[in-house]
């Protein structure tokens, strides 16, 4: 049997052109055993290692293939050695030095960057896994399944063996070629409805153990099964005093107080992490900590790079635990009572805009305890009212009576009470006197113990600001670590309340995340905000209420992102911003329900964050700013595309996770935590990771049509932004004297395009005439996936993409609008990145002239709809009601020129059926004609009737015409 060189089309005999694709077959490959190209469809006899038609590999035998054979990590085929790229699918292979160097686990690279922040130490993945993940097909492919996508089996049939007699008009066949639209119910509710096959690929994982060890006395180190990127030895010892009077004076605005410490070493460099946490456990009394001070005790790491976190911690006795993930100091601290971090020591965390507004103001400092991760909770001074600042001369009083300043920072206060000793063992000997008596003071002990209580704090001590952000704190920390799952943190993260609002953070802005990718994030609350904040601390239910819980639950979320990437950048935004403003409705729909307690009134979806910004994947990529063609790539542009991006994430976890919808997300950030992030489509991987994971050569089908049933599903609401585009789309205006539009498409994956036609067709009496637009022009891109949809009221026609030129339906619509959908994956070379094509409006016809001339009829055609007809047309047909009302039809080229028909050829066979009145009458109309490759003929609306009565003979027409075309052999259907 024959086959189309190109796209492996079965050929019938004699054919020369391939009826799919058009292409030439004067070198017909016969099938013979063997292989079909994985590029272009060719059949390949067996032994043949490269394809005679594109040159690329073809896959090979198990037996052809040497006994040194490397495994496809894609496909599974069997390959050379020396193979660059799988000879069966075509991806990129590894490399046998490759494969030796890295055996089965390949640890994740350190990736450096400008600003040194913090890099990748993360986990250890499958070599094979990693490969499957991050690489991408070596070319674009060709082979993909026939569906419903472009067209149906049924209508395929149908367009067979049409010729010029079975096309009578646009009447006859104006839908007879249309394809099944991939904008249409039919096409959603068949597809939606199948099983999606959900399939994520495996995660990658370490492979490390489970393991505990005590480096030295008084610290035990452990660690659950992965936790390690690597089997890592740990060693550690313990902090002298000299080193923690060092810390003391370096952080001298910092309201807490080293007690003593550990610095532990796991083989890092000071950059790197662990992919999971370390649970340490320190022996307070093996560090000569009096006993007075444990149970207030919390756990605080030191950086190498200087960077200071408390950790979320406990105290059972003696033993204080904490965790972390990095060469560090893990000490013991003890946080004093009073307002007394200075503004200075935020600043230095990277707390921005804070230094000219809160100069000289002192902070409180509370760590606040949910129920699965700490937080460090500040505040000015300047919130607490008269009332309030009764605790705070009590504290004072005490202070000043053990011989500390009350007047600024713990560390402050020591540095002065310290300042006549030279070494860190006196000044510490006189410390460790001050702090046993200080915390032996009932009174004192009575107020650190209150103030440890958050029901007495809410109730009797924090400004109503701090007592909602707490309570919004709790119930999001319970979400999203409790219900949903996520990764704590693993430090305290700061969260500021602010009543004097920093010019750069956005004036109606309620919260703001800041400083991610580091061990330092935190969060800024708009204390001062006089609609959104709640002020009252008995408010429960409001609009403000509603809003502070999904704020901090939106921004606490983007903590949680930055612990799943170690360097920075601004493509992350929009990634974040998706995932973030997805869970913020689900969230949403937590809280306002019994399990969430109903702590949001759920007709209040005002609070939800805005994301109708569906103008922002107009002509460009979606997730791929890289593909982005004149962009304004500001984080604010990228952050208002993650909002729209947000309803392709809720998309993918219907379809795929509507079992378990809160397994979305989690398992999509794990997933992106531990890539390496070296791809330019890394958020699309991702994503098809975690849906549909096909590993068959057409792995990119799923998403691609999941993208399609998106566009249709948000149709009207693209569509409506299209006013709101950076340049305006311009309509464009079809009618009598610009018929003819180009239309420019430039290679988007992944993008959706809009165009406005406004059509003007109405006739002489204003009223709405039939039209039909032509489509001319085929993609040079052989894509299934690109669709040109025009969409007429509630009517959807797909151009088929094979096709050079296409006709929509008859139509009477003042507005037919363009939506393009470019559902592809692949990328393209710079020279194949644009294409254009036209769009014709093929109007009505006038009406004819026709005279009868002795024994002829002859008719005069009309001008023609558009101006250079031969761009478009093949010719027009001329249809004619001869006596006894009988059709006629006659085709003609692209000519003006007269048609004479002997009415011998029109008279019917039975004249006894014909009366004397109707003898001599005749009606004729002409419709536009285009003749397609396929042998088929397409025709513009129907052109106006011309009647003729025996009245009018030609004798009685004065004039001459010199154009005369003598027709003979002219036969009826």
């Amino acid at each position: 049997m024959a086959r189309c060189i190109k796209c492996n089309n079965e050929l019938k005999p004699g054919n020369e052109f391939c009826s799919k694709c058009g292409t030439a077959n004067k070198q017909i490959v016969k099938s013979t055993p063997g292989f079909s190209c994985p590029g272009c469809g060719a059949n390949i006899p067996e032994g043949i290692i490269n394809c005679t038609n594109c040159g690329r590999p073809v896959p090979q035998t198990i037996s052809s293939i040497q006994t040194q054979s490397i495994a496809c990590p894609s496909c599974g085929a069997y390959n050379y050695p020396d193979t660059s790229y799988c000879m069966s699918c075509g991806r990129p292979m590894p490399t046998v030095a490759e494969i030796q160097k890295q055996q089965i686990y390949s640890a994740r690279p350190v990736r450096k960057s400008k600003n040194a922040l913090i890099f990748s130490g993360v986990a250890v993945v499958l070599i094979i896994t990693l490969i499957v993940g991050l690489w991408k097909p070596g070319y674009i492919w060709q082979w993909i399944d026939n569906d419903r996508i472009v067209r149906t089996e049924k209508n395929i049939v149908e367009n067979k063996g049409k010729n010029n007699k079975e096309n009578s008009g646009s009447n006859a066949n104006a839908d007879s070629n249309q394809d099944v639209s991939v904008l249409s119910e039919e096409w959603m509710s068949e597809y939606l409805s199948t099983d999606p096959g959900t399939n994520p690929a495996p995660m990658p994982i370490s492979g490390t153990k489970t393991f505990k060890a005590t480096p030295t006395d008084g610290l035990t180190i452990s660690a659950s099964e992965n936790a390690l990127d690597k089997e890592r030895e740990f060693t550690a010892e313990k902090i002298s005093d000299d080193k923690i009077m060092n810390i003391t004076e370096q952080y001298v605005d910092a309201n807490w107080l080293l007690l003593g410490g550990f610095k532990v070493n796991g083989g890092m460099n000071s950059d790197e992490r662990m992919p999971g946490l370390i649970n340490v456990e320190m022996d307070l009394s093996k560090l000569d900590i009096d006993q007075e001070l444990w149970e207030f005790a919390q756990a605080i790491r030191i950086g190498d790079d200087g960077s200071v976190s408390l950790l979320p911690s406990k105290v059972n006795g003696s033993v204080l635990s904490c965790q972390t993930s990095q060469n560090s100091i893990i000490g013991a601290i003890i946080i004093g009572l009073a307002a007394g971090t200075g503004v200075q020591h935020l600043i230095e965390r990277g707390h921005e805009g804070l230094d000219s507004l809160y100069m000289g103001i002192k902070f409180h400092h509370i760590v606040y305890k949910g129920e699965n991760a700490s937080y460090d909770v500040y505040w000015p001074e300047t919130l607490l009212s008269a009332e309030l600042k009764q605790y705070s001369e009590k504290i004072a009083t005490i202070m000043e009576k053990y011989g500390l300043n009350p007047n600024g920072s713990l560390n402050f206060a020591a540095i002065q009470a310290t300042k006549d000793f030279k070494s860190g063992y006196e000044m510490m000997g006189y410390l460790n006197g001050i702090k046993k008596a200080l915390y032996s003071d009932p009174d004192y002990v009575e107020l650190a113990r209150k103030m440890k209580d958050v029901d007495w704090s809410q109730a009797n001590y924090w400004p109503a600001e701090v007592v909602q952000t707490t309570r919004a704190l709790g119930l999001a920390d319970t979400y999203l670590f409790g219900v949903r799952g996520f990764d704590t943190p693993g430090y305290n993260v700061d969260i500021v309340v602010l009543d004097k609002w920093p010019e750069g953070h956005g004036k109606e802005t309620l919260g703001i995340s800041m400083n991610l990718y580091t061990y330092r994030p935190f969060i800024h609350i708009n204390a001062g905000n006089k609609t959104k904040m709640p002020h009252s601390a008995t408010g429960k239910g409001t609009v403000a209420t509603s809003n502070l819980i999904l704020t901090i639950t939106h921004e606490l979320f983007h903590v949680v992102q930055s612990r799943a990437v170690t360097f920075d950048s601004d493509e992350f935004t929009m990634f974040w911003e998706a995932m973030a403003v997805s869970l913020e409705k689900e969230a949403f729909d937590y809280f306002s329900s019994e399990a969430g307690g109903k702590v949001i009134d759920p007709t209040q979806t005002t609070v939800l964050t805005d994301r109708n910004y569906f103008e922002y994947l107009y002509s460009r990529s979606l997730l791929e700013p890289s593909l982005w063609n004149n962009n304004g790539d500001n984080k604010e542009y990228l952050r208002n595309h993650g909002y729209i991006a947000s309803h392709w994430i809720d998309f993918l976890r219907d379809r795929y996770y509507a079992g378990n919808p809160n397994d979305f997300i989690a398992s999509l950030l794990k997933r992106f935590s531990l890539s390496s992030r070296v791809s330019g489509d890394i958020f699309n991987l991702m994503l098809r990771q975690q849906t549909a994971n096909s590993t068959d050569p057409s792995f990119g089908q799923p998403y691609s049509k999941d993208f399609i049933a998106f566009c249709q599903k948000n149709y009207n609401a693209m569509y409506s932004r299209i006013q709101y585009t950076t340049p305006k789309i311009e309509d464009i205006k079809l009618d009598a004297d610009n018929p003819m539009a180009e239309i420019n498409i430039k290679w988007q994956p992944l993008s959706i395009a809009f165009q406005d036609f406004r059509i003007d067709s109405k006739g002489a009496d204003g009223k709405p005439v039939e039209y039909r637009l032509a489509v001319k022009g085929k993609l040079p891109w052989d894509n299934y996936f690109i669709t040109r949809n025009f969409v007429d009221g509630s009517k959807t026609t797909t151009v088929d993409f094979d096709k050079e030129i296409f006709m929509l339906p008859v139509s009477t619509s003042g507005l037919i609008t363009l939506m393009e959908i470019q559902a592809q994956i692949e990328e393209v070379t710079a020279d194949e990145q644009s294409a254009t094509y036209q769009v014709y409006l093929l109007r009505q016809p006038e009406e004819p002239t026709i005279e009868i001339d002795e024994d002829y009829l002859v008719i005069t055609p009309p001008d023609w709809s558009i101006p250079d007809p031969r761009d478009i047309l093949s010719g027009y047909d001329i249809i004619i009601t001869g006596p006894g009302g009988a059709e006629y039809r006659h085709r003609e080229e692209v000519s003006l020129a007269e048609v004479e028909i002997p009415l011998k050829d029109i008279k019917p066979k039975d004249k006894s059926k014909v009366s004397e009145d109707e003898e001599d009458e005749y009606t004729a109309y002409i419709v536009e004609r285009i003749d397609m490759p396929d042998g088929s003929s397409e025709y513009g609306p129907n052109g106006k009737v011309a009647k003729l009565g025996d009245e009018l003979r030609f004798e009685d027409v004065i004039g001459q015409y010199d154009m005369v075309q003598n027709v003979s052999n002219f036969q009826t259907p």
